[in-house]
């Protein structure tokens, strides 16, 4: 497989008090920027994050980073894969002979997406959509309570016109104290004077939902976008990500058994983690025996909003089996409550489908019979 030394971009790191305005337009231009103290890497700061978290422009890049782990150049591209889907996807620091040398970033990584034989409608997401006579406030509150990153925008006959992200607000972020009140749900009151198809981007990249994942991958590369809209005529279907990408490619390693993937649960104590793995564990192998040959499991684990002493939190699941992709989700404030709901419903889909196809092979073999 080969390395990523030919997919590092370079984009100039900044120290941790440097304040947001001095390098936004670097980070809406690459999506994210490494933040270094010394020599030594210390994080990241994405453009989702500075508008998901509504980080006035003043903020240091300190406040606003994510602590990440650097890779090394000669890693090769399913290790960076493998890598990515930890951080979330999005962008990586890297280093050669211990220095930093550059950024290696999800769309980067697609280009080596081969041997994938899918299409995207098999492992694409169910979209939200939302209406093109919304407001930003309505965007962001529908982005936050969905836990997604992708929003797109339809017309009243349900043709896509647009899609927005967090992204798309970054232009709208100030100063904390010239951001204006905020209503009961601690959004600011402004957002509601200003129309999503203001901050939307109005040409959106899509692919139909026969279109191949690579063809799909490479579309993605050549616009440096994360998503595609999958699309039926003028109407949304879909939606399939880096993410979604970076998760085929990492499962393309040969190994034994399901491959299983968790991200989100880093900053989890011990117990919780080992708790949250022996689930998973537990749910792979009832879904083994009723599926042979599961191709991957990824559990997708994000916090949210924290109300007080309370988080938020939200489990994303996604099988993939020779008969096609299922997933599941739940959200709630108790982390163990909300990954069993996740893992039933994942397990109530898989075992419904199976019956469902059982019954379908059953009245084939009925109608075969009665030929005779």
């Amino acid at each position: 497989m080969a390395s990523i030394e030919n997919l590092i971009e370079t984009v100039e790191a900044v120290a941790p008090d440097a304040q947001i305005h001095t390098f936004l337009s670097s980070l809406q231009a690459h999506g994210a920027v490494p933040v270094i103290d010394g020599k030594k890497i210390i994080g990241m700061v994405f453009v989702d994050d500075v508008s998901r978290r509504e980080y006035p422009v003043t903020s240091k890049a300190s406040t606003a980073m994510t602590r990440v782990s650097s890779i090394d150049a000669k890693s090769d591209v399913v290790e960076a894969a493998a890598a990515l889907m930890r951080l979330r996807g999005r962008a990586l620091p890297v280093t050669s002979a211990g220095s930093y040398v550059g950024i290696v970033a999800e769309t980067a990584v697609m280009r080596a997406v081969s041997g994938v034989n899918k299409r995207v409608e098999e492992v694409m997401n169910e979209p939200v959509t939302i209406t093109d006579d919304a407001n930003v406030g309505k965007a962001r509150s529908t982005l936050r309570d969905q836990g997604i990153g992708k929003l797109p925008v339809v017309n009243r006959n349900g043709d896509l016109v647009g899609v927005v992200d967090w992204q798309n607000f970054v232009v709208l972020e100030k100063p904390k104290e010239s951001m204006g009140r905020r209503d009961q749900r601690g959004d600011y009151l402004q957002d509601s004077k200003i129309d999503v198809t203001a901050v939307m981007d109005e040409s959106p990249l899509t692919v139909e939902r026969g279109t191949s994942v690579v063809d799909a991958a490479k579309k993605m590369d050549s616009r440096k976008c994360t998503y595609a809209i999958v699309v039926d005529g003028k109407a949304p279907v879909g939606i399939i990500t880096c993410e979604d990408i970076l998760e085929l490619l990492a499962a393309l390693v040969p190994r034994e058994g399901v491959y299983v993937q968790i991200t989100g649960a880093e900053d989890l104590d011990s117990f919780d983690r080992d708790k949250l793995h022996s689930n998973v564990d537990e749910t792979v192998r009832k879904l083994a025996r009723i599926y042979a040959g599961i191709e991957y499991f990824v559990l997708r684990l994000k916090k949210h909003e924290t109300q007080g002493s309370k988080t938020k939190f939200s489990v994303q699941a996604r099988l993939m089996t020779p008969v096609g992709v299922f997933r599941a989700h739940a959200h709630g404030y108790d982390l163990a409550a909300v990954t069993d709901k996740a893992m039933d419903n994942l397990e109530r889909i898989v075992k419904e489908d199976h019956s469902k196809k059982k019954k379908q092979m059953r009245k084939r073999s009925e109608r075969a019979q009665k030929r005779r």
